[in-house]
């Protein structure tokens, strides 16, 4: 894998798309993953090379609405 022109997005950045698509689809499915990936302009490698340097907690599951507990 050539990181040659790689730009890192920022934690933030990632963290928001993530939760964003979070909203719309099932985190445990491989086209989550490739919709972050996309959105924020890397490979699948370099999303979870991400996700480990920034130590982002993945959520399982959001809540529905606002304020649900």
């Amino acid at each position: 894998m050539s990181r040659k022109h790689f730009r890192k997005p920022a934690r933030d950045t990632v963290t928001a798309v993530i939760l964003e698509t979070a909203r719309t689809q099932k985190v445990e499915t491989p086209a989550f993953w490739s919709h972050v990936a996309d959105e924020l302009g890397v490979d699948r490698d370099q999303l979870s090379d991400l996700i480990d340097e920034y130590r982002i907690v993945v959520p399982v599951r959001l809540p529905e609405r606002e304020g649900v507990r």
